[in-house]
């Protein structure tokens, strides 16, 4: 019954720290695509403006079929995130947009189009940029391998306060965890940029979205290595110091040999001499003077 109750509290100790870990990585990354959108929105918003006027709409049509296209917003927020992290999007055969192309060629002028973004010329900004998964998901698993609350990995404060045993077993379920947590990236992601694609025709514009294989594997194995390069880093960084606090304590006790050994050997050769001890008797004044008398 303890064995089953340990194991249960482990349990849901594991499922419910892999849950909240990676509900928060999937919010972060929507409030990405979201801020994504918003700044090709904020930079092209005079491409929207001549599309509008090539298509001689109004003010009143104009909002109309801005608060129509704000029906795709979702869609672009997936695709903006897919784009911001190296995969890209693609509007049939007629248009790709990734970090490196920004290529149309016969795109619909749709107003709503207006807002895709151009290739980013800049290398490390390109670099940060698809850089940010892997940052979130380190941020997110020392969180998760630090924080009390999850599993409060920490480093004991003295050399004999290390249980070899709770830490062993701590990082195995963390492990176990963040497993479990880039797991529900990925598939959350799979589902969700399955559910962003669709069509806006046949032929050309039979598929608009994103590759849901090529974009779910960019996220799921950039959130992965983040998450165990802090697992990894947290793991160095307590048996690095154990080794250097088990280095020091095996110095101070050769020390301390060394030391004590002088101080044994002395008493040892002291309790193995005898001394020799002179046997002598003392004689009284009187004895020596009745004993003068009798030789006299």
């Amino acid at each position: 019954e303890r064995y089953r109750a340990l194991t249960g509290a482990v349990v849901r100790r594991i499922g419910r720290v892999s849950a909240a870990t990676g509900a928060i990585i999937i919010a972060i990354y929507l409030i990405l695509g979201t801020g994504t959108v918003l700044v090709w929105a904020i930079r092209n918003h005079g491409t929207v403006a001549e599309l509008f006027s090539l298509a001689d709409m109004q003010i009143g049509s104009r909002i109309l079929t801005t608060i129509a296209c704000v029906v795709w917003l979702p869609n672009l927020c997936l695709w903006g995130l897919s784009w911001v992290f190296g995969g890209g999007f693609s509007v049939g055969d007629v248009a790709t947009f990734t970090l490196w192309v920004s290529r149309s060629d016969g795109l619909p002028a749709v107003p709503m189009f207006g807002v895709f973004p151009d290739a980013v010329d800049n290398d490390p900004l390109r670099i940060v940029l698809m850089l940010l998964p892997l940052v979130i998901g380190l941020i997110a698993g020392l969180t998760v391998m630090l924080l009390p609350r999850c599993f409060g990995i920490g480093i004991p404060r003295t050399f004999q306060e290390y249980d070899h045993r709770s830490i062993a077993k701590d990082f195995i379920c963390s492990a176990v965890a963040l497993c479990l947590t880039a797991a529900m990236v990925s598939v959350a992601f799979a589902a969700l940029f399955a559910c962003s694609n669709g069509a806006l025709g046949h032929q050309r514009l039979s598929h608009v979205g994103v590759d849901v294989m090529q974009s779910t594997r960019i996220i799921g194995q950039a959130t992965l290595v983040g998450l165990f390069t802090a697992w990894l880093l947290v793991l160095v960084g307590v048996y690095a110091v154990f080794g250097i606090r088990w280095a020091r304590e095996r110095r101070t006790g050769q020390r301390r040999e060394r030391i004590s050994q002088p101080h044994d050997g002395v008493t040892n050769h002291e309790s193995a001499i005898t001394p020799r001890v002179v046997n002598s008797t003392h004689q009284a004044k009187e004895e020596q003077g009745d004993n003068n008398e009798s030789a006299d």
